[in-house]
């Protein structure tokens, strides 16, 4: 037996009469926010290029996987090989120039085919927007919005452009602010996190990869305040951001 075919025995086993309870009560919907998490944690290990630990975080979301096709199995739903056959019959159609007879050697030619294949398929689909998964983290899902758009042309001419509308929702933000509005200050905040999430986009990176970035700084700079001064709470706040200065100077030699 190879080790595929061993971990869906597992699975199988721990979803059994004599099973784990844990994995027996779990349903397609339950897991949710469990895969998230594991998908989130094979991307962090990636960033940092562990290799024994993408190893392990890439086995952790395959066990998803398999456990989500073992519970749709059992309902009588689908189960791996045919979601194994749909991922294969889905790479084959949409690499005609690969196992096809179209001659295509540019990439973004091929991001363009891909694209193409993908309407085609979809062609009942009522919006250019339905690829932007409602399940995305508002981040992502703000991300794969504006590149939805952008590709149908719908998008900012020049980086200059778009910065000024992060201009423009900043100066908005703030005279909400001056209202005292809560629900325009709401609506605000998300019109400039919008905004900065396309601008990241147009520059070629997420905003979730910037924003994480910003989380590993925040956390150098506080542990390094923390260090020299356990009593955070009881410390006037100048002598507070003198350290962090500190800490951003140390960082920058």
């Amino acid at each position: 037996m190879d080790s595929f075919d061993r971990l869906k025995e597992i699975v199988k086993h721990l979803r059994g009469e004599n099973g784990c309870p844990w994995d027996k009560a779990q349903t397609l919907q339950s897991m949710r926010d469990d895969f998230i998490e594991e998908v989130y944690e094979a991307v962090e290990a990636l960033d940092r290029l562990d290799i024994d630990n993408i190893r392990e975080e890439l086995g952790d979301v395959l066990l998803h996987v398999v456990l989500h096709a073992q519970i749709a199995e059992e309902s009588g739903l689908f189960n791996i090989d045919d979601v194994i056959r749909t991922i294969n019959g889905k790479l084959i159609r949409r690499h005609p120039h690969v196992f096809g007879g179209e001659v295509i050697s540019d990439k973004d030619m091929v991001i363009k085919r891909w694209e193409q294949i993908k309407r085609e398929e979809k062609a009942n689909a009522p919006s250019l927007l339905d690829k932007a998964n409602k399940a995305l983290p508002p981040l992502e899902k703000a991300h794969k919005l504006q590149a939805c758009a952008a590709k149908a042309g719908f998008d900012f001419p020049t980086d200059a452009a778009m910065l000024e509308k992060v201009e423009e929702e900043l100066l908005e933000l703030k005279n909400a602010l001056l209202q005292r509005d809560v629900g325009s200050l709401k609506e605000e905040t998300g019109d400039l996190l919008f905004a900065i999430v396309n601008l990241a986009r147009r520059l070629n990176f997420t905003a979730s990869e910037a924003l994480r970035g910003a989380n590993d700084k925040f956390v150098r700079r506080f542990n390094y305040i923390q260090a020299h001064i356990p009593d955070i709470a009881s410390t006037p706040l100048a002598e507070l951001d003198a350290l962090w200065e500190k800490a951003k100077k140390d960082e920058q030699i």
